[in-house]
């Protein structure tokens, strides 16, 4: 048995021998060329030292302040981006602020709106005599970029107002105006041109009624509408000259009452 294992260990030293010496073989036939091998890296290092030298060339002298200049040039820079982030923030507040205000107008125009709508509505039906009339926005959405119309309905076929109809419609919005922001006084100039007789005796009264919260001065030809003012004044000619008079009626309806 012993000799068997010795023979056995003998045969594989003999086969690795064989192998190392084909290996060795091999290693003989590749032949490789170092110095060429060396020469292809040195050509690429110096190409790679000619294009720095060229991009070195291109940049010019190095400035030995550049960072220090690039630290200063960055805390500038946030700087400006901390002034640029406030007015963003300023301009948020401002825009803001602006909306607040806008609604805020909006809401009150709306109010007053109504209220000379309302008014408008019911001074309308009593100096027409029962017609129908209200206020429109033109443009309800944005009220500030449209108008005011006035939809009245006197109950005839004709979408076309009369002169009368005209005046009946500008006198109640006149008085619904008053009604929300009273004037001092008021200058009326013959509004009762157009009007016939009995639209005139009810504008008339209306006026009387509402010269008690406002001076009513109102320039007419027609006795009915001075017949109820408090006092009249009249402007004659005699001789191409103009001579003023007046008459106050309170007194003279004391002096019949009593």
């Amino acid at each position: 048995e012993i000799s068997t294992v010795r023979a056995q260990s003998e045969g594989k030293k003999v086969s690795l021998a064989e192998e190392i010496s084909h290996l060795r073989r091999k290693l003989e036939e590749v032949k490789v060329d170092y110095k060429h091998l060396c020469a292809k890296k040195m050509e690429t290092l110096q190409r790679m030292e000619r294009e720095l030298e060229g991009r070195k060339a291109e940049i010019g002298e190095v400035n030995p302040k550049a960072p220090e200049e690039l630290r200063q040039e960055e805390e500038k820079l946030k700087s400006d981006e901390e002034k640029l982030r406030k007015l963003e923030e300023e301009k948020q507040q401002l825009l803001s602020f602006m909306a607040e205000l806008d609604q805020k107008k909006r809401d009150a125009f709306s109010k007053v709106f109504d209220t000379v709508s309302r008014a408008f509505t019911e001074i309308f039906r009593e100096i027409s005599g029962g017609a129908e009339g209200r206020l429109i926005l033109t443009n309800p959405d944005n009220p500030f970029e449209g108008g005011l119309d006035f939809e009245v309905d006197f109950g005839e076929k004709t979408r076309l107002l009369s002169g009368g109809q005209k005046t009946l419609t500008a006198v109640a919005f006149i008085l619904a105006l008053q009604k929300c922001r009273p004037s001092t006084f008021y200058v009326l100039d013959e509004i009762d041109e157009s009007l016939d007789p009995f639209n005139r005796q009810r504008v008339a009264q209306l006026l009387r009624r509402f010269s008690r919260e406002s001076q009513m001065i109102v320039v007419t030809l027609h006795s009915s509408m001075a017949e109820v003012a408090d006092r009249v004044f009249g402007v004659v000619k005699e001789n191409g000259v103009s001579r003023v008079f007046s008459v106050d009626l309170s007194t003279l309806e004391e002096v019949g009452m009593s």
